[in-house]
């Protein structure tokens, strides 16, 4: 657990380390936060949880980018690539 790089949020970065499916509660009492997650064999989750209460954890990549922007990100990459690959590198 750390605050994030941007702001004054929390990050809570869980890992499975039995290789077993599993659910458990991140209960942050200070900030009066509680959610319940699943995370699968060997996995590695990372959530951004905001002081306001309103607000829901967010889950994020390891480099705390929302998950949907990673693969947006991701898939626009993919796409230079693929468009690189057929121009013949140029």
């Amino acid at each position: 657990m750390k605050l994030s790089e941007d702001g004054d949020d929390v990050v809570v970065r869980l890992v499975e380390t039995c290789g077993r499916a599993v659910r458990g509660a991140v209960d942050l009492p200070l900030w009066q936060r509680r959610f319940e997650v699943d995370v699968g064999p060997f996995e590695i989750r990372t959530f951004r949880v905001s002081r306001d209460p309103e607000v829901e954890p967010e889950e994020t990549d390891l480099l705390e980018r929302p998950l949907s922007a990673a693969r947006e990100s991701s898939e626009s990459s993919a796409a230079v690539s693929r468009m690189t690959a057929r121009s013949g590198g140029t």
